[in-house]
């Protein structure tokens, strides 16, 4: 991803210099114009590749953090790696993004961060339930005793079903109770748009006095 488009470039760019004639020795190695080719002809830059990788360590944290939680230390080393990389990629590999303006990330990504935090409760609650020991070391009663050991009974199931809603209760209401825009950013939005509107109309008072 990274080393192999550096070093194609790199020995591209090497061979151009030795077949160009019209550098001089006082001159510098590289100019201007040339640095602007260079960093025209590189690919363009992509995000999807980048919003995957951070998706898909997002999901395997949180989708199984009941089975590893150890993966969310790994997942703070292997981010802060990948912001290295992606520096270097974007200063050597790839041509430098066209910047706009943007509110949040793209809404597709958005949803899918979304539907991971849903699922995680569910996912948390069977690993917890069904695939470790805890939860029958703390209440025996939810657990049949016999040639299925380890296996929910009837009431170890509703259990289940009355913890995982439960949790997903909270998490909804945590989220409507929750305000999307911090406050001091919509006070300052609300600002913004007044003095806009007190400047269109200083405008239209001094247009109507020029006429």
């Amino acid at each position: 991803e990274l080393l192999l488009p550096w070093l194609s470039r790199s020995v591209s760019m090497a061979r151009a210099r030795r077949s160009s004639a019209t550098v001089k020795k006082g001159d510098l190695p590289v100019s201007d114009w040339e640095e602007i080719e260079d960093s025209w002809d590189r690919v363009e830059y992509d995000s999807f590749d980048d919003y995957l990788e951070m998706v898909l360590g997002f999901g395997y944290v949180v989708l199984f953090a009941g089975a590893m939680p150890l993966a969310s230390a790994l997942a703070v080393l292997s981010n802060v790696a990948e912001v290295h990389s992606d520096a270097f990629k974007l200063h050597f590999v790839s041509r430098r993004p066209a910047p706009h303006r943007t509110s949040s990330m793209p809404r597709s990504w958005f949803l899918v961060i979304r539907v991971m935090c849903c699922l995680c409760i569910l996912t948390n609650f069977l690993i917890c339930y069904v695939s470790s020991e805890q939860i029958e070391q703390l209440a025996p009663s939810l657990f049949t005793s016999g040639e299925r050991p380890h296996s929910l009974n009837e009431r170890g199931v509703w259990c289940l079903l009355a913890s995982e809603h439960l949790v997903v209760l909270l998490a909804l209401a945590v989220h409507n109770i929750t305000p999307s825009t911090a406050k001091w950013v919509c006070d300052a939005v609300s600002g913004r748009k007044y003095r806009r509107h007190l400047s269109h109309e200083r405008n239209i008072r001094l247009s109507r006095l020029l006429s």
